[in-house]
């Protein structure tokens, strides 16, 4: 039977036991959607008139960010840096259950994209014991939603802040991005008091802002990798799956 993941209390149980780790990223890498989280906040807000402005105002930012991303003008990173912000304002004011509605009809919405392939490799680390984990610039409450879905215990995102149970439309701590997306796997892997084997373990990644995750370990996979992925990929000899995307 295939192990669903390990939590954290059976981490922390397992004293000096070295773990083997596989980090997943979300986005097309684990599923092929991209914008299901950000079309169900945007689509929120224009069922309420005095929200409609803002999403018109998001939806034109991040418009204007991917047309200028797909001229050279500017990188992926700078299109998820502004966006990740800008979408977390939109859910200034909204209850916890408010917002866990979006983001569970987001997370269904995404995992029915879920890549069979990749999906298939995700299956095989439980099955062989290793402790999975969702790593994404998304926000943390989608992404627990996600796991739920997929079997997948352990989920690093990006938190949001709350006062109370009212969501302020600020981020709580760093983008979950890049090199912070290193210094929070750290961070979780410290938290847990578990000995992880990072140089036994495996990371997956479409996207050349992928590599700092995928550096640290001692299996990093390109999956269906973007041309500058790609090439860092093939130089490095990493073992790369999917057709690469010009």
């Amino acid at each position: 039977m295939a192990d669903r993941g390990i939590n954290i209390a059976t981490v922390v149980n397992m004293g000096n036991n070295s773990l083997v780790v596989a980090l997943f990223d979300l986005d097309g890498t684990l599923c092929n959607a991209r914008y299901h989280l950000a079309s169900s906040i945007a689509g929120f807000q224009f069922k309420n008139p005095t929200r409609i402005p803002s999403a018109i105002v998001f939806l034109i930012n991040q418009f204007a960010r991917l047309l200028f991303w797909k001229a050279g003008l500017i990188t992926y990173t700078h299109v998820v840096q502004a966006g990740i912000p800008e979408l977390a304002h939109l859910l200034n004011g909204l209850s916890k259950s408010e917002a866990s509605n979006l983001f569970s009809k987001a997370a269904r919405a995404t995992v029915n994209t879920a890549r069979q392939e990749t999906l298939n490799i995700l299956r095989w680390h439980q099955e062989e014991g290793h402790t999975v984990i969702l790593i994404s610039s998304g926000f943390q409450p989608f992404l627990r939603e996600v796991g739920s879905l997929l079997g997948i215990n352990h989920t690093i995102g990006t938190a949001l802040e709350k006062m109370g149970n009212i969501y302020t439309g600020r981020l709580a701590g760093p983008l979950c991005h890049g090199d912070d997306r290193v210094r929070l796997l750290r961070r979780f892997i410290e938290a847990s008091g578990s000995d992880v084997n990072l140089p036994s373990s495996f990371a997956y990644g479409d996207r050349a802002l992928d590599i700092p995750i995928l550096e640290i370990v001692g299996h990093p996979v390109a999956v269906y990798p973007d041309k500058e992925l790609l090439n860092y990929a093939n130089e490095r000899g990493w073992t790369v799956t999917g057709r690469s995307r010009e």
